[in-house]
């Protein structure tokens, strides 16, 4: 099934982490958090998202982003090369996508 792409004001966060120190901090959620609300002001009516590890795809899902595509790391080839083999704590890098719903609350 082909998906067209509607003439919108799309909102593409990109890169989601903190340092290893200050995990656990809730600073990735908080940075979520912020995003949405810079894309609600800014009238955006999509946001997307691409999150390479676990803990990004978890915590977007939880702010009601959903996959749209999916790379697996392991079976994903370049030229016959498989060239995220040695990612081993990831299983894949997924596209992720949030539709804001006229007066929906984005955050």
């Amino acid at each position: 099934m082909e998906k067209k792409v509607v003439n919108s004001k799309i909102f593409h966060v990109f890169f989601l982490g903190a340092r290893e120190q200050y995990r656990g901090r809730k600073i990735s959620n908080k940075l979520v958090e912020n995003n949405l609300k810079m894309a609600a002001q800014g009238g955006f009516s999509t946001a997307i998202v691409e999150a390479t590890g676990n803990i990004s795809q978890y915590i977007c899902r939880k702010y009601g982003f959903e996959d749209r595509v999916s790379l697996n790391y392991q079976t994903y080839e370049y030229k016959g090369v498989k060239v995220f083999e040695e990612i081993k704590e990831h299983e894949s890098c997924i596209l992720m996508e949030k539709v804001f719903g006229v007066g929906e609350a984005r955050v």
